[in-house]
Formats: C-alpha cells, structure tokens, sequence
C-alpha cells in the first residue's frame, strides 16, 4: 500500500511521473537511498567527542562504504548514497559521481573512526563517523555537498543536523540537487517525498524503483 493522495492529485501526479524526462530523477528518490568537492566551507568535527581509532582508507566502495586497510569495510553512519554494486539492481543514477565524490575525498587518508550505538550492521560491516586530519567531518560532507541523502531511519548521533545539511544541499542546489531541482514536476516530487514519515518513504522508494524498472524495459514510452 502506497501513501494515500486524493484523487485528482493522484491522477495529476501520476501523469507526471510517467514522462521519460522524470526518469533519472525518480532514480535519485528510489535508492534506499560536478566532479570535485563544491565550494564552500566543511563541516568539521564536534570537539568533544573522544577519538576511538584510527586508520588509512585504503579502497572506496561506493558513496557511502570504503575500506580501512586493516580489512575492515565502513557503512559512514546515517547517510544514503545511491547504489553502484547490487547483486539484482543496476548501477543507479549519480551512484558514479557519489562514488568518485567520496574516493576524492578519503582515498588513500588517515581517518579518526568512532562508533555510535551499533558497531556492525547485518553484513559485517562497521558502522562509523570518520573525520580527517583537518577534521573535516566525512559523513556530513557527502550530505551537505549533495552526494548522499540523511538516512533516518535509524537513530544516530547527528540525525537533525544531517538532515539540516540535507535541507541545505537542497536549497543550495548542490550535487545531486542541482539535477532534481528547478523543474516544476520535479520539485512537486521531492516536497512530497519529504513530507512523508520514513516508513512512507520506504513505501514511495519501491513504488518508484517499480516505476523505473517498468519503464526502462518499455524503452521510455
């Protein structure tokens, strides 16, 4: 079951959605979920919290998974990148430009590694906040600059600030923004995506990776 919209808003919204030129932007909203960092200055890190570990980022994953070269591969806590390597799935839209954002970013750096309530996820991965030497905040970059949503399903430390930094990345137009934004139909859907409880947009996300799925194997039409 979908979130429920009257019917002549349903009707509206749902010609609108089945215009090829809304396909990479609904890939954008699907994922559970220009080069270079943009300008303007990071977020840096809170200076009272205490330093667990540290390491060297060997290998980026995606936008929001690399690998630390002791072996360990880091899920950054509290962010949505969308999906470059799925066993089922294509590679998603801007997945390359928020993998390329993140390996410019820490590839082959030393990072501080903390931990919040959980220290694993279900695959074996670390959950983390990773901070480089200058303290930029590496979590809360990808989000601010536009490379990756706040992902709050879960509670986590900093989830109203990132989803501040999402609103900003937002208004700022900045990284996957400045594709989603500017276009009437386009706006319509993110204010409605981000009007939603998480559990309705969970909801919206499989809707509109059906949606997509259906209209790439129609060829657009």
């Amino acid at each position: 079951m979908f979130v429920h919209i009257p019917e002549a808003a349903h009707e509206g919204r749902k010609s609108s959605l089945m215009k090829k030129s809304l396909i990479a932007p609904l890939l954008v909203l699907s994922f559970l979920v220009s080069g270079g960092c943009a300008s303007g200055a990071r977020v840096h890190s809170p200076p009272a919290i205490p330093s667990l570990t540290t390491g060297r980022i060997i290998r980026v994953v995606d936008g929001d998974t690399v690998e630390l070269e002791d072996g360990r591969k880091v899920r950054l806590i509290g962010i949505d990148t969308p999906e470059l390597h799925h066993p089922t799935k294509p590679v998603m839209f801007f997945a390359e430009e928020a993998f390329q954002f993140t390996r410019r970013l820490v590839e082959d750096r030393d990072v501080r590694v903390e931990y919040d309530q959980e220290r694993t996820d279900k695959y074996g991965r670390t959950l983390a906040y990773l901070y480089l030497s200058d303290g930029t905040f590496v979590n809360a970059e990808i989000v601010r600059q536009g490379y990756g949503l706040a992902y709050t399903r879960f509670p986590f430390r900093y989830k109203e600030d990132f989803k501040k930094y999402e609103q900003e990345a937002r208004e700022r137009e900045r990284g996957l923004w400045k594709v989603l934004v500017g276009d009437p139909e386009t706006s319509h859907i993110i204010y409605l995506y981000q009007s939603l409880d998480e559990s309705h947009r969970e909801q919206a996300r499989r809707e509109l990776e059906e949606l997509v799925a259906t209209k790439e194997k129609g060829g657009g039409q």
